[in-house]
This record gives structure tokens, sequence and C-alpha cells, in this order.
């Protein structure tokens, strides 16, 4: 998942809890991070997968819309996932992804496309 961005010189920010952190301050201060990150970029990149998407990163996905990013979305997970039938996970982070611009890739090289998409968009090539 980290190539395909990085192959097209994107910087990443990977984000993920080790749950070696105990203290909630700690985790806390990583939610911070998070928001700092999301300020600092000019897209975000989120993983769909799972039954249902995780709570944090929706949490990122309606923050970023909020902060008027462009979010695209990745979902290579083959299991149901969406509360209405015709969407591809929860109606609200599928609405937050599309109103901001984005799409929901299925796989990587949809992922690829939609980021040289962007990245031609961003400087007028």
């Amino acid at each position: 998942m980290k190539r395909a961005p990085r192959s097209l010189q994107h910087h990443v920010l990977y984000r993920k809890y080790n749950g070696q952190d105990s203290e909630i301050s700690a985790l806390l201060g990583k939610c911070g991070l998070n928001s700092q990150a999301i300020e600092a970029c000019d897209a975000v990149v989120a993983v769909l997968d799972g039954p249902d998407v995780d709570s944090g990163t929706a949490a990122e996905i309606g923050y970023a819309h909020a902060r008027g990013k462009m979010i695209i979305g990745y979902r290579g997970d083959f299991r149901l996932a969406a509360d209405n039938i015709g969407s591809t996970v929860n109606l609200q982070v599928e609405y937050f992804i599309k109103a901001s611009g984005g799409a929901i890739a299925s796989s990587l090289a949809d992922l690829t496309h939609a980021l040289q998409t962007m990245s031609r968009a961003s400087t007028g090539a």
C-alpha cells in the first residue's frame, strides 16, 4: 500500500497504532499529530478495508473533508461493509470522500491512477 504513493513522488505519512503505548495521554498526543498532518497535507488516502471502516479512519475522513482536503479511499476488501444497497462503505464516509472531489479505489492500479490524476490537477499538467 505504501509503494504506490511513493512511486509517484508523494510523501507518505503512515499512521498505525502499535498498541505499546499504555498511557492515554500518549495516545491523545498521537491524535493531535494526526490532525496536524491532515491540516498540512494536500490530500488524504484512507484505507477502508475491514467489515466496517475503522472509527479513527472515519473521523480522519470527516476532519479532512471539513478542512477542504481531497480524500481518496482504498478498499481492496471483498467483504460487504455498507449499510445501504449500492454503497461501497458507510454512506457518510462515502459521501465525505466523493464530496471532497475524491473517489474510492478498489485496486492498487485504481489507486495509482487516482493519485496520478490528482498530481496532474495540482501541477496543472
